[in-house]
């Protein structure tokens, strides 16, 4: 991921999550699915589009959608704290960034325990962000003071993506 990411995770081989707040709710990101994480840069409002699309942004040399993740989610606020980090997230298939991923904090990347559920544990509940399951995280897979929770939300990308390119009802 960089220098403007997290640290990786100390198993190299083992299949990572990225970890992030949205606030007070946690989610996991595939690392195959994360192209890359960077500070938000300005963005265009677009029209007609969900409430929880933010706009548009030039990434990287591309212009990309940037989803307000926590909006979606029905996420408590953080405090008045804005979004620090977009999670710039692909299909896994190209590298290029297909959509920017507001969030809070970037806690850490982690390999999950491998004991993972394709239901989701109510209290890692996430309204409306489209979920794949969930991962369950080491009790040391956290960076610095704060502990990461043990469950968090596995953030389905591909479904996300689809939603950003499903027709938008006319008003």
């Amino acid at each position: 991921m960089g220098a403007e990411g997290p640290d990786d995770a100390d198993d190299a081989g083992a299949a990572r999550v990225l970890v992030a707040s949205l606030g007070g709710t946690w989610i996991a990101v595939d690392a195959e699915q994360v192209a890359g994480v960077v500070r938000p840069t300005p963005v265009t409002p677009v029209g007609g589009t969900p409430r929880w699309v933010r706009g548009v942004a030039a990434v990287r040399g591309s212009v990309c959608p940037v989803v307000d993740a926590a909006w979606l989610a029905a996420a408590p606020a953080a405090d008045g704290a804005a979004a620090d980090w977009w999670v710039l997230v692909t299909d896994g298939a190209r590298s290029a960034a297909l959509a920017g991923l507001r969030v809070w904090r970037v806690a850490a990347v982690a390999a999950p325990t491998g004991e993972e559920d394709g239901e989701a544990d109510p209290a890692a509940a996430v309204a409306g962000l489209p979920a794949a399951g969930v991962a369950r995280l080491a009790a040391d897979s956290g960076r610095g003071a704060e502990a990461l929770p043990a469950v968090v939300r596995r953030l389905d990308v591909p479904s996300l993506l689809d939603l950003l390119h499903a027709p938008t009802p006319a008003p």
